[in-house]
């Protein structure tokens, strides 16, 4: 794990983009191939997650027509921002910091925000400690 994601953890329990859209009322995207079932099987696609009264939604793209790994993973994600965006007016993706995600750029925003005030409590909390011994 990186700095970035061990304080995230840390600081907002923050592990993947399903936890990011669920703590930020936000639409995420994840991209994976693994297969749901067969393990020896890729499954390149994007998924959206959003979170509706509590209960998670998702929707998954596929482009089988791309000539190679790399542009087949390009597309599924292009597709999925191009979807969310429309539907939920979403105007700039950036990574979440986590592998194979994405988040809008506002929303990352109010979680560096998050984590730069967790971060300034734990360096005075530490000065605290350092003048008291």
């Amino acid at each position: 794990m990186s700095k970035f994601t061990e304080d995230v953890w840390q600081a907002l329990q923050l592990s993947n983009e399903l936890n990011i859209a669920r703590r930020y009322d936000c639409v995420t995207i994840g991209y994976t191939t693994a297969h749901k079932h067969a393990i020896s099987y890729a499954d390149r696609h994007a998924t959206t997650y959003r979170y509706v009264d509590g209960a998670r939604r998702q929707k998954e793209f596929r482009t089988p027509s791309a000539k190679s790994a790399v542009e087949e993973r390009r597309q599924c994600i292009e597709l999925a921002q191009k979807w969310a965006s429309e539907r939920f007016g979403v105007e700039e993706w950036v990574p979440t910091g986590f592998a194979n995600s994405w988040m809008p750029k506002d929303v990352k925003e109010r979680m560096t925000a998050d984590l730069k005030a967790w971060r300034k409590e734990q360096r005075e909390a530490a000065a605290l400690d350092a003048e008291e011994s």
